[in-house]
């Protein structure tokens, strides 16, 4: 069974163990039970908008959420009032003050934004309830909802901070003043000092960020925790305000609407794609990681996530298919047919489609790593793939290498020439990180090389490819009188590489039973000349029949592969066969019909 890593894993493995021994900044003091904490704890998580989770380090610990919570109580509080109200009592502007200033917007006497400690006072103070319990239900069972699994309280922590949250006080009772806050001051801060106490990990946060990222919407229960237009605006006053007064300097470098904590945590949203949650203790003097936000910034610049560059993910795959299903136009031999049939499961074919940025790629890695080890040749078709981003092509690149070290074989279809993706894989090549692809112009002929692949891999040989007429397929049940009969009516013919068979228009009705060789047919194409393949015969098959049977000029080119030794069989040698030896042409007759018939099936089932 393959052991390797997912790119995503293996890129944040690699940003972990960047800063596992960054050490600057210290821990939060002003609260005495944070200051227990051992600095040294580390760990992220990127949660996908569908729920997929990848995490390193110090992940599941456990830390107090803190100024984190700012953002869920917002959101709960504008599902209560809406904007309109909420905007009457607490504002969306940056201050560029500390967090905790003792400082009201002199204007309309109102915190400046829920982001700092006087606006999230305020925002708790208006969560409805019919009493206190009733409202810390629901601010403890919001939470939970955007996590996805039920939180509790660090008690010590809660008493902690209230024992110590004098500024707090002082900013309750000022807006008291101003009659910003309900006169139950010390029950609303009694709220909100457990609710900066609630107790999350990094996956935690990932995943309440996936929540904000995906409109809403939970990705592990599917429930619509927070209205689109609501977490819209949670967003948007988290992209201005989210870190403090050093928001500015984020959004710039990093681009990402995010929260942190004193905690230690920082929650960052990469909307329609994915939530990060990183957790690293030591502070920096704005009050924010100083280690997650390195994390932060690296992983939008290296996964392309800065949101005013970001392409909406979409979903990559637009068909995912094996050989068990989908044949190229390669007509084969019974033999290779069973075989391809009964092992084509393990060539996958993946049509993909869009842009390709990290949340797209990301879904492809996890489609194609659950197969490693049942699929054996990996097929991507890029007819319908509109761009790629640098970090997109290196996360497809980081895949490609794991799938070659599994062992698989990689084929391309109409793979861009120029671009991100062509430089990155390119560049590998000529490096010699890994073999060069089989690149094919179309689709159909990169289905032809995944299927010789498979038949060279379990072994099947064509015992020098030339066969008698006996092996011929619409001669099977023919006795050895009737052969002897449709020999002595056939002639001989042989053509040479790229020579012209037939061209569309022609008035010759031969059919041809080759014996050794390739022969293609195409379609006419916009200019006359060749156009698409519409199928490719080879020793033991049969071509031209359609004209034999209905007398109709040909419809298609007709073109020898290579060197072809066949049997041509004209419409008097047809009549001659049914003259002499009746059975014999009723059973070739039949076989044909037969043939038609499957093929018309097939392409039923292909276009159905």
């Amino acid at each position: 069974m393959w052991k390797g890593s997912s790119p995503v894993d293996v890129h944040l493995r690699e940003v972990y163990e960047r800063y596992v021994d960054f050490h600057e900044g210290a821990v939060a003091t002003y609260i005495p039970e944070l200051a227990r904490v051992d600095p040294n704890l580390f760990g992220i998580a990127v949660a996908i908008v569908d729920g997929r989770v990848y995490e390193v380090g110090d992940s599941r610990h456990e830390f107090t959420i803190q100024s984190v919570s700012k953002a869920f109580t917002f959101g709960v509080a504008l599902q209560d009032h809406g904007r309109e109200v909420l905007m009457q009592r607490v504002g969306v502007e940056p201050t560029g003050d500390a967090f905790n200033s003792i400082i009201l917007d002199e204007a309309a006497n109102r915190p400046f934004n829920p982001m700092v400690n006087a606006g999230a006072i305020a925002v708790t103070g208006l969560i409805q309830g019919d009493d206190a319990a009733d409202r810390w239900s629901r601010i403890i069972g919001s939470l939970s909802l955007f996590a996805g699994r039920p939180l509790d309280v660090d008690q010590e922590v809660a008493r902690s901070e209230a024992e110590t949250g004098h500024r707090n006080r002082a900013i309750a009772h000022l807006m008291r003043g101003f009659d910003m806050l309900r006169p139950e001051v010390d029950e609303v801060l009694d709220l909100y000092f457990r609710q900066c106490a609630v107790l999350v990990n990094a996956v935690d946060l990932a995943l309440m960020g996936a929540t904000l990222a995906s409109g809403g919407r939970q990705p592990l229960s599917g429930e619509q925790v927070l209205s689109p237009q609501d977490t819209t605006s949670v967003l948007s006053v988290m992209s201005s305000c989210g870190m403090y007064d050093s928001s500015g300097d984020w959004i710039y470098r990093v681009g990402l609407p995010a929260k942190s904590g004193v905690g230690g945590g920082i929650m960052a949203i990469l909307p329609g794609q994915a939530g990060i949650g990183v957790f690293s203790p030591r502070l920096d003097i704005t009050g924010n990681s100083a280690r997650g936000q390195r994390v932060c910034e690296d992983l939008s610049r290296e996964l392309g996530m800065h949101v005013f560059s970001e392409r909406r993910a979409t979903n990559p795959l637009r068909a995912t298919y094996g050989r068990d299903s989908v044949a190229s136009r390669h007509v084969r031999l019974d033999a290779e047919e069973h075989l391809l049939r009964l092992h084509g499961a393990e060539i996958m074919v993946v049509e993909l489609q869009g842009s390709l940025v990290f949340g797209s790629v990301e879904r492809l890695c996890r489609h194609v790593i659950d197969r490693i080890g049942s699929v054996h040749e990996l097929l991507l078709d890029f007819r319908r793939v509109s761009g790629s981003e640098q970090t997109a092509a290196r996360l497809l690149f980081e895949l490609l290498r794991e799938c070659v070290a599994a062992g698989m074989t990689i084929i391309f279809s109409a793979a861009p020439a120029d671009g991100a993706l062509a430089d990155e894989l390119g560049e590998a090549v000529i490096a010699g990180a890994w073999p060069a692809p089989n690149l094919f112009d179309d689709l159909d002929s990169a289905l032809e090389c995944a299927e010789e692949c498979l038949l060279k891999r379990h072994g099947f040989t064509r015992a020098g490819d030339a066969v008698t007429l006996a092996d011929i397929a619409v001669c099977a049940g023919m006795g050895a009188d009737a052969l002897a009969v449709l020999a002595d009516v056939l002639h001989a013919v042989e053509f040479r590489p790229d020579e012209i068979v037939a061209r569309p228009g022609d008035e010759s009705f031969s059919a041809y039973l080759i014996l050794d060789g390739f022969v293609t047919i195409s379609a006419p194409g916009t200019d006359g000349g060749l156009g698409t393949r519409l199928r490719t015969v080879g020793p033991g098959s049969i071509l031209g029949e359609m004209a034999l049977l209905s007398y109709a000029p040909r419809s298609a080119w007709v073109c020898a592969q290579t060197d072809v030794c066949a049997l041509e069989l004209t419409p008097d040698g047809l009549s001659e066969l049914a003259r002499r030896c009746p059975d014999g042409a009723v059973t070739l007759l039949r076989n044909i019909g037969s043939m038609l018939g499957r093929w018309l099936r097939d392409a039923d089932r292909k276009t159905g």
